[in-house]
């Protein structure tokens, strides 16, 4: 798992890229709450439910996902979001095989990456 993230820069949003996505939650990407205005995903793999959490650090398998998206293997998706999806406590991030909550130990989806590009 390699996370870049660039945050808070002068005249530049939140800009966070994952390699490797997985259903171990990546937490705080945008350094608190914050709007998604735009995801891009890579599927490598199997189909894949890309989550997105309103949780500083959301458990698997308990938290339900405030936004998830399903992608199917060996694609590359845009999502954009005119309005913005907003996180007021924080913005994590998993990927899993199973929607929703999702709790099964097959879970991870093999390779997911994601681009978010956000702001506040």
């Amino acid at each position: 798992m390699a996370i870049t993230s660039n945050t808070h820069l002068p005249n530049f949003d939140d800009l966070v890229k994952q390699s490797s996505c997985t259903k171990s939650p990546d937490n705080n990407l945008l350094d608190g709450s914050g709007t998604v205005f735009n995801l891009r995903l890579v599927n490598q793999a199997n189909i894949t439910y890309f989550k997105l959490y309103d949780a500083f650090s959301p458990t698997y398998g308990t938290t339900g996902p405030d936004f998830q998206v399903a992608i199917a293997a060996d694609t590359t998706m845009t999502v954009q979001c005119r309005q913005g999806i907003t996180f007021s406590s924080a913005c994590s991030a998993a990927a899993a095989r199973q929607g929703g909550t999702g709790a099964t130990g097959n879970d991870n989806p093999g390779g997911l990456a994601y681009t978010i590009f956000g702001g506040e």
